[in-house]
């Protein structure tokens, strides 16, 4: 397996555990807040939270993408 199959692997792995670590903490917290998570209502992402995660992934991105660069 080349270098760059492995970065793909182990970037998708890592994808798929933080996935699973936000979703984890989603629910653990809106449990302990009381929602019902059966229900459809009282888990609703309003506009303005969808746009603060977004921005926060883009950063996280980012950062990810410059450890690419080489140091000057």
């Amino acid at each position: 397996m080349n270098t760059r199959t492995k970065i793909f692997v182990l970037g998708g792995l890592g994808g798929a555990l933080l996935g699973l670590l936000a979703a984890w903490l989603y629910v653990r917290e809106a449990e302990a807040a009381g929602v019902n998570l059966e229900e459809e209502t009282g888990t609703e992402i309003t506009p303005r939270t969808g746009l603060q995660v977004g921005l926060g992934i883009l950063g996280v991105l980012r950062q990810i993408a410059n450890l690419g660069r080489p140091q000057a």
